[in-house]
């Protein structure tokens, strides 16, 4: 019988009740549909077909007007009501019986679909790939490696929270079978329908005699299911479609437009993805988002997003037509020691040309190369591509990181400091793509070398890490190193006889015998350089005394601020920002004489074991560190 079926909790059973889709409530999600966009592209071009041919999805949002009728939603609801409503379930302000329900649309094509055996409730063997089980019968599970963009099995769960009664249906037609299977899946918590108590999960299907819910089969109902919401799923093309029943109507047909744009212009750009976007309020074709369509579509949002990806898009524009042939192969960093950007990558012969167009604004290429080693796996060589563009006219914008077409929006939320710049950072090699991708958190939004499918895996990782992240920063100022040179008669036309003691030519000449060369004194060159080292750590800052042979002082000031893109960060730090004294602060070789606000004074007394390290400020801000030697403070 096919309909909704709900299973009864177990006497031995832990109550745990699903959390997985809080990965998506705050991470770096800015807008209602950003999410939902971000993983259902993601899990599509993870399931592209292996020819090459392009990803096409569509997404359709019913609005109020299209929503399906109070009666046909019955029939697919129905069932399922008394535990939608069920005290303590979860769900919030659900209507006592199946009101009207707008709905809303995910389809893709050029895809595999959900290939693999439907009956299987187990966890399958590790070389054996079963899309249908992961999507339907697991949560923190995934059989995803290497390239492709998912990792943690969490993803799926930004369609069930994107519903108002958190279920979701799914149709798919698979390519090696061409078999089409419609199953339904609603996550609620565990609750009381009269005297018995039900697991969270409910399925839609027909029990099996081992009491498994097995997807629908049934043409006729099937064909029902395509006409009541919508489909344009109507033949045996091969993907997936998924309806969000009773979506939250506050989210727009822009809002979904603008994510699509501003999380995957690259691979469409690409031509590895065209997506179509229907709904309330979007008039014919301006829904159509493919390579040749993109620049337009940027000009309706205007005013959406900031305007400074108009000119990320057209650096990646550039970076598609004309950037790999004007690519500059800097050098490899030493294979056995973690990576560190220097002057000595970017080839001596290159750097001067190289500097001078960037000081124009010229657009330039780099090709970046590293070693990277997976336990148990032989070292592998790899590349990323970085784009730059000095921004003669604006402030510049956030480095953009894209790996395996996701954009990761949080490795560098920041104009980068002290440089207006565009950048974009390009990952698709699959030894360093699969480094990343291991590092991602679930909502892909940064790295860190703490998550659990890379924490220990990786030779010299958290290096890695840092060293990909810096890239456009390191690369700037490399850059601006070889051009940059102090133009010490800027004010000649106010100030035209400089003094003699600044080492310029000018004013009264000393006297002197004849047939000497005159003599200008030569200002002294201060040859002290930092005794500090300072660290970014995850989550604070690390300071020792360098490594080299400069003499550490006995004492040291310290002071941190949240970075800002504008004025002093340490003149702006507020306490409700943070206070030192409540955060995490290890400490060795050194005795703390004042630890409150954003300061911390010390004396050292071992300078080989010397360290301070504190975390616990704000993941999502960079840090600002300021240390200095000089007698600690009295107050």
């Amino acid at each position: 019988m096919n309909g909704w079926h709900f299973r009864q909790q177990r006497p031995d059973e832990t109550v745990r009740n699903p959390v997985q889709g809080e990965h998506f409530s705050d991470e770096a999600i800015e807008r209602p549909a950003q999410a939902l966009v971000r993983e259902a592209i993601q899990n599509s071009l993870d399931a592209a077909a292996e020819d090459g041919e392009p990803v096409a999805l569509r997404f359709y949002l019913s609005g109020s007007d299209g929503a399906v009728d109070a009666a046909r939603a019955n029939i697919w609801f129905g069932e399922a009501w008394k535990h939608l409503t069920a005290p303590g379930n979860g769900l919030r302000n659900v209507p006592h019986a199946p009101d009207r329900c707008p709905f809303l649309v995910i389809e893709d094509f050029g895809t595999t679909g959900l290939e693999g055996d439907p009956s299987e409730w187990r966890p399958p063997q590790s070389n054996v790939a079963n899309r249908f089980f992961s999507f339907f019968r697991a949560e923190g599970f995934s059989d995803k490696t290497g390239d492709k963009a998912g990792r943690w099995g969490v993803g799926k769960t930004v369609f069930p929270r994107s519903s108002q009664i958190s279920s979701l249906f799914g149709l798919t037609v698979r390519r090696d079978d061409e078999q089409r299977l419609l199953m339904g899946h609603t996550i609620l918590f565990y609750h009381r329908v009269g005297d018995a108590c039900y697991a969270p999960d409910g399925y839609f299907g027909h029990r099996s005699d081992s009491e498994l819910t097995l997807p629908v089969e049934d043409p006729r109902l099937i064909e029902r299911f395509i006409a009541d919401f919508g489909l344009h799923r109507d033949g045996l093309e091969p993907g997936l479609s998924v309806v969000v029943p009773y979506y939250d109507l506050e989210m727009a047909t822009t809002d979904v437009l603008n994510a699509v744009i501003v999380e995957y212009f690259y691979p469409i750009l690409a031509g590895r993805l065209s997506v179509r976007v229907r709904g309330p309020g979007m008039l014919s074709g301006r829904g159509d988002i493919t390579a040749d369509k993109l620049i337009g579509r940027l000009d309706d949002l205007r005013g959406l997003y900031d305007q400074g990806l108009d000119e990320v898009v057209s650096l990646a524009v550039w970076a598609r037509d004309a950037g790999q042939h004007a690519v500059v192969e800097l050098a490899t960093p030493n294979a056995t020691m973690p990576p560190e950007w220097s002057p000595n990558l970017v080839p001596e012969e290159l750097a001067p040309t190289l500097a001078d167009q960037f000081k124009k604004g010229e657009r330039l290429a780099f090709r970046i190369s590293l070693v990277v080693h997976a336990n148990g796996q032989r070292r592998a060589t790899t590349h990323f591509d970085v784009y730059l563009q000095s921004d003669l006219s604006d402030r510049g914008y956030p480095p953009v990181f894209v790996r395996n077409g996701i954009r990761i929006p949080k490795v560098r939320e920041r104009r980068i400091r002290g440089h207006r710049l565009f950048a974009l950072v390009v990952v698709d090699d699959r030894p360093l793509a699969s480094l990343l991708g291991d590092a991602e958190t679930p909502a892909h939004t940064h790295w860190s070398a703490e998550t659990r499918n890379f924490k220990g895996r990786y030779e010299h990782g958290k290096a890695i890490i840092e060293f990909v992240s810096e890239a456009p920063r390191q690369l700037a100022e490399i850059l601006s190193r070889k051009y940059e040179q102090q133009d010490r008669l800027i004010l000649a036309d106010l100030f035209p006889r400089p003094p003699l003691e600044d080492g310029i030519v000018g004013g009264p000449k000393p006297q002197q015998d004849e047939g000497e060369e005159p003599e200008y004194p030569v200002p002294p060159v201060d040859t002290r350089l930092d005794p500090f080292c300072v660290q970014r750590i995850e989550g604070g800052f690390r300071i020792s005394c360098s490594s080299d042979d400069r003499e550490c002082p006995s004492r040291v000031h310290v002071e941190v601020a949240y970075d800002r893109s504008r004025g002093n960060p340490l003149k702006r730090y507020h306490p409700n920002d943070f206070d030192i004294a409540n955060l995490n602060t290890s400490l060795a070789g050194a005795k703390a004489t004042i630890r409150k606000d954003n300061r911390i004074d010390l004396t050292i007394h071992d300078r080989d074991e010397f360290f301070v390290q504190v975390t616990g400020f704000d993941p999502r801000r960079d840090l600002f560190v300021r240390a200095w030697s000089g007698a600690a403070s009295n107050d």
